[in-house]
Protein backbone atom coordinates (compact mmCIF):
# COMPACT_ATOMS: atom_id res chain seq x y z
CA UNK A 1 0.00 0.00 0.00
CA UNK A 2 1.41 3.35 -1.07
CA UNK A 3 2.32 5.91 1.58
CA UNK A 4 3.27 9.34 0.27
CA UNK A 5 4.78 12.09 2.42
CA UNK A 6 3.29 15.40 1.32
CA UNK A 7 5.52 18.40 2.02
CA UNK A 8 5.33 22.10 1.26
CA UNK A 9 6.92 25.46 1.98
CA UNK A 10 10.40 24.19 2.90
CA UNK A 11 11.92 27.62 2.26
CA UNK A 12 15.57 26.67 2.42
CA UNK A 13 15.23 25.28 5.95
CA UNK A 14 17.31 22.15 5.54
CA UNK A 15 17.39 21.30 9.26
CA UNK A 16 13.60 21.03 9.33
CA UNK A 17 13.50 19.03 6.11
CA UNK A 18 16.13 16.56 7.27
CA UNK A 19 14.16 15.76 10.44
CA UNK A 20 10.92 15.44 8.48
CA UNK A 21 12.46 13.02 5.98
CA UNK A 22 13.77 10.83 8.80
CA UNK A 23 10.29 10.80 10.34
CA UNK A 24 8.68 10.10 6.96
CA UNK A 25 10.90 7.06 6.41
CA UNK A 26 10.08 5.80 9.89
CA UNK A 27 6.37 6.21 9.11
CA UNK A 28 6.68 4.05 6.01
CA UNK A 29 6.62 6.71 3.31
CA UNK A 30 8.33 5.62 0.10
CA UNK A 31 7.88 8.74 -2.01
CA UNK A 32 7.27 12.46 -1.75
CA UNK A 33 4.96 15.09 -3.11
CA UNK A 34 6.43 18.57 -2.69
CA UNK A 35 3.99 21.45 -3.21
CA UNK A 36 6.45 24.21 -3.99
CA UNK A 37 8.41 26.92 -2.19
CA UNK A 38 11.54 24.85 -1.82
CA UNK A 39 13.48 28.11 -1.59
CA UNK A 40 13.14 31.64 -0.23
CA UNK A 41 13.44 33.08 3.28
CA UNK A 42 16.22 30.80 4.57
CA UNK A 43 19.70 29.86 3.47
CA UNK A 44 20.35 26.22 2.52
CA UNK A 45 18.69 25.65 -0.85
CA UNK A 46 21.48 23.38 -2.09
CA UNK A 47 21.19 21.09 0.93
CA UNK A 48 17.40 21.04 0.59
CA UNK A 49 17.71 19.82 -3.00
CA UNK A 50 20.35 17.27 -2.03
CA UNK A 51 18.06 15.85 0.67
CA UNK A 52 15.13 15.61 -1.73
CA UNK A 53 17.30 13.93 -4.36
CA UNK A 54 17.42 10.79 -2.24
CA UNK A 55 13.70 10.20 -2.76
CA UNK A 56 11.30 9.38 -5.55
CA UNK A 57 9.35 12.62 -5.71
CA UNK A 58 6.89 14.79 -7.60
CA UNK A 59 7.69 18.48 -7.19
CA UNK A 60 5.70 21.50 -8.34
CA UNK A 61 6.48 25.20 -8.42
CA UNK A 62 5.60 27.67 -5.68
CA UNK A 63 5.36 31.45 -5.72
CA UNK A 64 8.86 31.72 -4.24
CA UNK A 65 10.24 29.91 -7.27
CA UNK A 66 8.53 32.63 -9.31
CA UNK A 67 9.99 35.29 -7.01
CA UNK A 68 13.40 33.74 -7.53
CA UNK A 69 12.99 34.53 -11.22
CA UNK A 70 12.09 38.11 -10.30
CA UNK A 71 15.21 38.30 -8.13
CA UNK A 72 17.51 36.99 -10.86
CA UNK A 73 16.08 39.41 -13.42
CA UNK A 74 15.81 42.38 -11.08
CA UNK A 75 17.84 45.52 -10.66
CA UNK A 76 19.27 46.56 -7.30
CA UNK A 77 16.09 48.39 -6.28
CA UNK A 78 13.92 45.33 -7.00
CA UNK A 79 16.36 43.06 -5.18
CA UNK A 80 16.49 45.26 -2.11
CA UNK A 81 12.69 45.30 -1.97
CA UNK A 82 12.61 41.48 -2.07
CA UNK A 83 15.36 41.17 0.53
CA UNK A 84 13.60 43.60 2.88
CA UNK A 85 10.39 41.56 2.68
CA UNK A 86 11.70 37.99 2.49
CA UNK A 87 15.27 38.07 3.77
CA UNK A 88 18.37 36.76 2.03
CA UNK A 89 17.14 33.38 0.82
CA UNK A 90 17.37 34.39 -2.83
CA UNK A 91 20.93 35.61 -2.27
CA UNK A 92 21.74 32.08 -1.10
CA UNK A 93 20.08 30.56 -4.18
CA UNK A 94 22.09 32.71 -6.55
CA UNK A 95 25.32 32.04 -4.66
CA UNK A 96 25.01 28.27 -4.28
CA UNK A 97 22.85 26.89 -7.10
CA UNK A 98 23.97 26.29 -10.67
CA UNK A 99 22.32 28.06 -13.57
CA UNK A 100 20.70 24.80 -14.65
CA UNK A 101 19.24 24.25 -11.16
CA UNK A 102 17.97 27.82 -10.99
CA UNK A 103 16.27 27.29 -14.35
CA UNK A 104 14.82 23.94 -13.22
CA UNK A 105 13.27 25.56 -10.14
CA UNK A 106 11.66 28.32 -12.21
CA UNK A 107 10.30 25.83 -14.77
CA UNK A 108 8.65 23.38 -12.36
CA UNK A 109 5.00 22.68 -13.30
CA UNK A 110 1.98 24.31 -11.65
CA UNK A 111 -0.64 22.96 -11.19
CA UNK A 112 -0.22 19.24 -11.86
CA UNK A 113 -2.72 16.36 -12.01
CA UNK A 114 -1.40 12.99 -10.85
CA UNK A 115 -2.92 9.59 -10.10
CA UNK A 116 -2.10 6.99 -7.45
CA UNK A 117 -3.96 3.72 -6.94
CA UNK A 118 -7.00 4.99 -8.83
CA UNK A 119 -7.22 8.30 -6.94
CA UNK A 120 -6.61 11.51 -8.84
CA UNK A 121 -4.88 14.38 -7.06
CA UNK A 122 -4.54 17.95 -8.27
CA UNK A 123 -1.33 19.41 -6.90
CA UNK A 124 -1.18 23.15 -6.43
CA UNK A 125 0.78 25.67 -4.41
CA UNK A 126 -1.81 28.35 -3.90
CA UNK A 127 -5.13 28.12 -5.72
CA UNK A 128 -4.90 25.95 -8.86
CA UNK A 129 -5.70 29.00 -10.99
CA UNK A 130 -3.43 31.44 -9.11
CA UNK A 131 -0.16 30.30 -7.60
CA UNK A 132 -0.08 33.07 -4.98
CA UNK A 133 -3.75 32.97 -3.91
CA UNK A 134 -4.21 31.93 -0.29
CA UNK A 135 -6.97 29.41 0.47
CA UNK A 136 -8.01 29.20 4.13
CA UNK A 137 -10.66 26.85 5.59
CA UNK A 138 -13.33 29.54 5.83
CA UNK A 139 -12.77 30.51 2.19
CA UNK A 140 -12.72 27.13 0.47
CA UNK A 141 -16.26 27.29 -0.91
CA UNK A 142 -15.78 30.76 -2.38
CA UNK A 143 -12.29 29.98 -3.70
CA UNK A 144 -13.30 26.79 -5.48
CA UNK A 145 -16.72 27.81 -6.76
CA UNK A 146 -16.55 27.35 -10.51
CA UNK A 147 -12.98 26.04 -10.39
CA UNK A 148 -12.05 23.21 -12.75
CA UNK A 149 -10.30 20.65 -10.54
CA UNK A 150 -9.69 18.40 -13.57
CA UNK A 151 -11.68 15.48 -12.18
CA UNK A 152 -9.55 15.26 -9.03
CA UNK A 153 -10.69 13.38 -5.96
CA UNK A 154 -8.36 15.41 -3.75
CA UNK A 155 -6.67 18.79 -4.13
CA UNK A 156 -3.37 19.23 -2.34
CA UNK A 157 -2.38 22.85 -1.87
CA UNK A 158 -0.02 24.89 0.30
CA UNK A 159 1.05 28.57 0.53
CA UNK A 160 -0.76 29.50 3.76
CA UNK A 161 1.70 27.56 5.98
CA UNK A 162 -1.34 26.26 7.91
CA UNK A 163 -2.46 22.60 7.81
CA UNK A 164 -6.02 22.20 6.52
CA UNK A 165 -8.58 19.47 5.84
CA UNK A 166 -11.69 20.76 4.09
CA UNK A 167 -13.95 19.87 1.19
CA UNK A 168 -15.76 21.37 -1.76
CA UNK A 169 -18.59 19.13 -2.84
CA UNK A 170 -17.13 15.66 -3.31
CA UNK A 171 -13.54 16.96 -3.53
CA UNK A 172 -11.29 16.90 -0.48
CA UNK A 173 -9.03 19.96 -0.09
CA UNK A 174 -5.89 19.37 2.01
CA UNK A 175 -2.88 21.43 3.04
CA UNK A 176 0.05 19.73 4.82
CA UNK A 177 1.23 22.96 6.43
CA UNK A 178 4.81 24.16 6.19
CA UNK A 179 8.00 22.20 6.77
CA UNK A 180 10.28 25.21 7.02
CA UNK A 181 8.15 28.01 8.42
CA UNK A 182 4.87 27.01 10.12
CA UNK A 183 2.63 29.97 10.94
CA UNK A 184 0.10 28.37 13.28
CA UNK A 185 2.18 29.05 16.43
CA UNK A 186 3.45 25.50 16.55
CA UNK A 187 7.08 25.82 15.43
CA UNK A 188 7.49 22.11 14.72
CA UNK A 189 7.70 21.20 11.04
CA UNK A 190 4.27 20.36 9.61
CA UNK A 191 3.63 17.71 6.94
CA UNK A 192 1.26 14.90 6.03
CA UNK A 193 1.09 11.31 4.84
CA UNK A 194 -1.41 10.41 2.15
CA UNK A 195 -2.45 6.79 1.59
CA UNK A 196 -4.49 7.02 -1.62
CA UNK A 197 -5.49 3.36 -1.67
CA UNK A 198 -7.51 3.75 1.52
CA UNK A 199 -8.26 7.48 1.11
CA UNK A 200 -6.46 8.30 4.35
CA UNK A 201 -4.57 11.46 5.30
CA UNK A 202 -2.67 11.90 8.56
CA UNK A 203 -1.00 15.09 9.73
CA UNK A 204 2.38 15.10 11.46
CA UNK A 205 4.51 17.56 13.46
CA UNK A 206 8.25 17.02 13.75
CA UNK A 207 10.62 18.79 16.13
CA UNK A 208 14.05 19.84 14.92
CA UNK A 209 17.03 21.86 16.14
CA UNK A 210 16.54 25.51 15.09
CA UNK A 211 19.61 26.89 16.89
CA UNK A 212 21.95 27.10 13.88
CA UNK A 213 19.28 28.62 11.68
CA UNK A 214 18.50 31.25 14.31
CA UNK A 215 22.20 32.10 14.46
CA UNK A 216 22.29 32.44 10.67
CA UNK A 217 19.28 34.77 10.75
CA UNK A 218 20.99 36.97 13.33
CA UNK A 219 23.99 37.33 11.00
CA UNK A 220 22.31 37.53 7.60
CA UNK A 221 18.98 39.22 8.29
CA UNK A 222 19.00 40.89 11.72
CA UNK A 223 16.63 43.56 10.42
CA UNK A 224 13.97 41.08 9.20
CA UNK A 225 12.61 40.17 12.61
CA UNK A 226 9.79 38.03 11.25
CA UNK A 227 12.23 35.37 10.04
CA UNK A 228 13.26 34.69 13.64
CA UNK A 229 9.97 35.24 15.39
CA UNK A 230 7.91 32.86 13.24
CA UNK A 231 10.30 30.00 14.11
CA UNK A 232 9.98 30.45 17.86
CA UNK A 233 6.51 31.74 18.67
CA UNK A 234 3.93 29.45 20.23
CA UNK A 235 0.32 29.77 21.26
CA UNK A 236 1.58 30.88 24.69
CA UNK A 237 3.69 33.77 23.38
CA UNK A 238 2.68 37.20 22.22
CA UNK A 239 4.10 39.12 19.27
Amino acid sequence: MTRIAVLADIHGNAAALESVLVAARAAGATQLIVLGDLVGYYYEPERVLDLLAGWSSIIIRGNHEDLLGTWLAGDERARESLRAQYGSGFVACEAHLSNSTLRWLRELPHPLLVSFEGRRALLSHGHPAAIDQYVYPDGVEAAFSGTDVMGADIVWLAHTHYPMDASHGRVRICNPGSVGQPRDRDPRASWAIWEPGIEKVTWHRTEYDRSMLLQDIAVRDPDVRYLRDVLTRTKDTRD
